[in-house]
């Protein structure tokens, strides 16, 4: 699970959802979004409402201690994994023949709609 912030406040988060069904992630962040805005809320000037915690230590760098053997395997996986990436071809194109009508006129779920198409196609 990853979030996403830019220096204008955006936000924005990428999950890989092997672990629980994507409704599970949409739940997450439906509750962090509600609690931000209708329990905490912001004040007049648009700064968080709330009193800060002067009991909580600042950020410290975390300074790791790698064994070489261990930094061996990982410069290697790093550069297997960076001449994989360098070889993917992506061609991407809109697709508009049908949306998500005909799959609610199926009476299944979105997902299950992806993977019995990606059975077939194999």
């Amino acid at each position: 699970l990853t979030f996403v912030v830019f220096k204008n406040s955006k936000i924005g988060m990428n999950a890989e959802h092997s672990w629980a069904d994507a409704p599970i992630v949409g739940h997450l962040w439906e509750y962090v979004m509600a609690t931000d805005i209708f329990q905490l809320g912001y004040a007049e000037d648009g700064h968080c409402k709330g009193e800060t915690n002067p009991n909580i230590p600042k950020p410290t760098r975390l300074q790791w201690d790698i064994p070489g053997e261990c930094q061996e395997v990982i410069e290697t996986s790093l550069s297997s994994a960076n001449l994989l990436a360098n070889d993917v071809d992506l061609h991407s194109f809109p697709f508009d023949t049908f949306g998500k009508g005909l799959i609610k006129k199926c009476r299944t779920s979105p997902d299950a709609f992806i993977q019995l198409a990606l059975q077939l196609a194999h």
